[in-house]
């Protein structure tokens, strides 16, 4: 049986043997000195005797031995060797008494090397043991600004709490995520029932993985388990039964495979232009006659100018379009259970396109999209990686940089402020054009920001600590809302002086009319890619009014630099760029990308204030963060559902 067994043994290690040198990599064992070679160490801590994941253990702590393994730490050697004669001992060892003597291994990044038993491993790994007992030791990494040291220790604060060792992230913040969603939102040590829930999830989660053949992808099981709960949350997924997961996970294999590519999103940053027709391929059309589209909004128009805007989106349709397009709005959709609900009744009655108005429906809209791939729904959002969904959103950056310069124009003592809401992508773009605008006209201007979602924020405080003369605000007028202030407006009097404008209605006509004309079926973008709509003021999705009681000067100036926006001949994101802190974002003569200024982080130099972390927040901004929210970084948006 041992030689039988080695063989079988042999042959995996000769296949990852072939397999990594068909792919150009690094054919053996890798070993620790090879891992901290570009990584400066710092201290050692003794963990003693720990249960240590087989899936972790991926070296040996020196070269010795390591061309006798693969990678996958099966042997190399031929059976008859001293190598293969003790390997085949071990091997009947563990099949009469077990392999019961820990080994000694040191942890680095959270992978395990082997001081002693690699034959140990070996045996344990070929007979698929789940953990290895052995007295490990962990090298710490010197702190630095390198991702991996910066997720590992990261992973030093959940280990301490939890004494969850088999997990492992590539994307920043992911620890702290996955551990809100299984004790909330305060730190302490975990309970022996939540270290079982998680375990048992992840064991069936990482069992469906490999069944899809997810080892191959070179994507850790901790990310796509992250990416598989941004779809079916935890509570409802940590009893979920094998087959219920490994079902689930099929329906979004795609989605798992995005995680490997960095280009996941492809912008559409303008309305492509329709085709001329010929009169017989107009009679002749791929397209439908007529269309039932579907509007769920969070809450109603009368109670939020978020939604209002978007109500008159969807009354520009019947008034383009007129009987071809039947709309209807759905309202007061809040929770992830009636969106659910109100999706797929609007998929049972025809709908011909759904748009869910807010990033808050993200997740029940793509649950949707994954249970429903022929039905077309997009949801208002930003930077949403998932190529079964659309999502839209508008560049209001532009018109937040127009009346950042009307604010430092106006302003006497150099002092603004600006009040954001929900630190989501794409919102600290708009702070940041704001800021620029206004540093633009007077390189004087500081803008002071907070946010009305911060727990315990007083807007009369921080008007009266600032000492600010203009204030940035809300965008949109609620209908209901005696409060008539907003956008740009004068301090103590209150008059309002600009604000943007969205005109969602130019989005959603055009979208229709792709469904008409047939060629939104067939998007002139890599078909593995999402897309994300990007428009601004160029689309006319977003334009700026203001007060005629503004200088004739500052009025020619302003539509001097919206006439070049819309133009495309000048950008607010062009360098220099500096951050809070003076770190260079952006070299002169160059330009940020979409891509960063949607995803941006950092405040530019000129601001005062921060991104708020998470538990700073009320409990609405905190539910809508976990999916659109942003990790500020060291460097160191704002209104979207008024």
């Amino acid at each position: 049986m041992s030689e039988l067994s080695y063989n079988k043994a042999l042959h995996l290690g000769q296949a990852e043997y072939r397999r990594r040198l068909a792919a150009g990599q690094y054919p053996y064992l890798p070993t620790f000195e090879d891992a901290k070679a570009s990584i400066s160490t710092d201290t050692e801590v003794n963990l003693g005797l720990v249960n240590i994941p087989a899936e972790r253990i991926v070296g040996t702590y020196s070269a010795g031995r390591r061309t006798a393994f693969a990678p996958n730490f099966m042997p190399l050697l031929p059976f008859k060797s001293e190598f293969g004669t003790k390997w085949s001992q071990l091997d009947d060892a563990s099949a009469d008494e077990g392999i019961r003597d820990p080994i000694k291994a040191v942890e680095f990044l959270n992978h395990y090397y082997v001081i002693e038993g690699n034959k140990r491993v070996s045996v344990l790994k070929f007979y698929g043991a789940a953990e290895i007992p052995g007295e490990v030791r962990r090298i710490m990494p010197r702190k630095s600004d390198i991702p991996v040291v910066k997720i590992y220790y990261e992973f030093v604060d959940f280990y301490r709490r939890s004494g969850v060792n088999y997990l492992w992230f590539r994307e920043m913040g992911s620890f702290d995520k996955l551990e809100t969603m299984v004790t909330g939102e305060e730190r302490r040590p975990w309970t022996e029932q939540e270290k079982i829930d998680l375990h048992t999830l992840y064991t069936r989660f990482r069992q469906a993985f490999r069944q899809k053949g997810g080892e191959h992808l070179g994507v850790e099981p901790g990310d796509a388990l992250m990416r598989y709960l941004a779809v079916h949350p935890y509570e409802e997924t940590k009893n979920a039964l094998p087959d219920e997961i490994a079902d689930n996970l099929g329906k979004m294999w795609d989605e798992i495979e995005l995680i490997t590519r960095t280009d996941t999103i492809s912008l559409l940053m303008a309305p492509a232009e329709e085709p001329e027709k010929s009169l017989i391929s107009r009679i002749f059309s791929p397209g439908p006659q007529k269309l039932k589209v579907t509007f769920i909004n969070a809450r109603t128009p009368d109670a939020s100018g978020w939604t209002y805007a978007h109500e008159l989106g969807r009354q520009h349709l019947s008034s383009v379009f007129g009987s071809r397009v039947q709309t209807e709005a759905v309202n007061n959709i809040n929770t992830e259970e009636a969106a659910a609900e109100a999706i797929e009744a609007a998929v049972a009655g025809g709908s011909d396109l759904i748009f869910t108005t807010t990033p808050r429906l993200m997740v029940p809209s793509l649950k949707a999209a994954i249970a429903h791939p022929k039905a077309r729904i997009l949801n208002c959002s930003v930077n949403a990686s998932h190529k079964y969904i659309r999502s839209y959103y508008s560049r209001l950056y532009e018109a937040k940089f127009l009346i950042g310069m009307i604010a430092g124009t106006l302003s006497e003592n150099n002092r603004v402020g600006y009040l954001a809401d929900y630190p989501i992508f794409g919102m600290t773009a708009n702070i940041n054009a704001f800021a620029l605008g206004a540093r633009m006209v007077n390189p004087r201007t500081r803008v002071f920001l907070d946010w009305s979602t911060r727990e315990g924020f007083d807007e009369a405080e921080f008007i009266r600590q600032s000492e600010i003369s203009y204030l940035s605000t809300r965008d949109m007028v609620v209908p209901e809302d005696p409060v008539r202030h907003f956008g740009l407006y004068s301090l103590p009097g209150q008059d309002n002086l600009a604000a943007p404008l969205r005109n969602w209605g130019k989005l959603y006509e055009h979208v229709v009319q792709s469904v008409f004309s047939g060629t939104y079926d067939d998007p002139a973008h890599e078909s593995d890619k999402a897309l994300n709509y990007l428009w601004g003021m160029s689309a006319g999705v977003i334009d700026l009014i203001y007060s005629r009681r503004l200088p004739a000067t500052v009025v020619r100036l302003v539509e001097y630099m919206r006439t070049s926006i819309v133009n495309g001949t000048f950008d607010p994101f062009s360098g220099p760029l500096y951050a809070q802190d003076g770190t260079l974002m952006c070299a002169p003569g160059h330009s940020l990308s979409p891509e960063e200024v949607l995803t941006m982080t950092w405040l530019v130099d000129g601001v005062e204030g921060i991104i708020p972390p998470t538990e700073k927040l009320n409990e609405e901004a905190r539910r809508l963060v976990e999916t659109q929210g942003l990790e500020a970084p060291s460097h160191g948006a704002e209104e979207t559902e008024a």
